[in-house]
């Protein structure tokens, strides 16, 4: 992801799961309960059907 960019517009699941593995850089991310930022090693869920929705952020240069 380009700094400054995002990873697509915030969006929730309703039918698949998604998991993110972040291999390197820093990223933030944007859910329902807020922002935190997120580094290599990172890993997050995102179950279907819970509405959460979620992007990233790269506000990195």
């Amino acid at each position: 992801m380009e700094p400054g960019g995002q990873s697509s517009a915030r969006h929730a699941h309703s039918k698949q799961d998604e998991f993110v593995y972040i291999l390197e850089g820093e990223f933030v991310l944007v859910t329902d309960a807020g922002r935190v930022t997120v580094g290599p090693g990172s890993c997050i869920a995102f179950p279907a059907g819970t509405g959460d929705g979620h992007h990233f952020l790269n506000e990195t240069g």
